[in-house]
């Protein structure tokens, strides 16, 4: 038997199994490094900026590093919009399966609601039909091949009423 826990002790596990990790040596001293590196260069560019705009010349561009991670986030999100509304303007990959397709390969000839309940006997009943029989079904048939027979399994309840068909090879 499978021991069942919350979502909420599941988290405080995998809480204290990360306070007991270790990252790796020399980890932080690169990321104070790289933090400091960066701060120091966006000083210099402050100050660059402040000196020109102090003499009198014309205000300095937006910097990159401001200007780009927005574009990136509206082009991701326009690209998943896109997706999307092509997505379902297709429709579904797959149709979802006909009747006798979840039947078993059985096509139902009478409606549901006339077939018995669960515990009602029925049986299956092989034959071969001529295909002209299928109109009699309520089922498309070729009126060109009407004399051929047709192996087939009939679903047949103790009345003798046809509830369901099936064409084999």
């Amino acid at each position: 038997m499978t021991d069942r826990i919350t979502l909420a002790e599941a988290l405080r596990r995998a809480g204290t199994q990360l306070d007991q990790e270790l990252p790796p040596p020399g980890l932080a001293t690169a990321v104070r490094s790289a933090l400091h590196l960066q701060r120091e260069s966006q000083a210099q560019g402050q100050a660059q900026d402040r000196k020109s705009i102090g003499a009198g010349t014309r205000l300095p561009m937006l910097p990159r590093t401001w200007l780009w991670p927005g574009a990136a986030t509206g082009a991701v999100f326009a690209s998943v919009l896109v997706v999307s509304v092509l997505l379902m303007l297709q429709g579904p990959a797959t149709p979802p399966p006909a009747p006798e397709q979840r039947m078993g390969g059985f096509v139902p000839v009478v409606p549901l609601e006339r077939w018995p309940s669960e515990d009602a006997p029925a049986w299956l009943v092989r034959t071969e039909l001529q295909r002209d029989r299928m109109a009699a079904l309520g089922l498309p048939f070729d009126p060109a091949r009407a004399a051929e027979s047709v192996r087939a399994e009939l679903l047949v309840r103790a009345s003798g009423e046809v509830l369901a068909v099936r064409f084999v090879q």
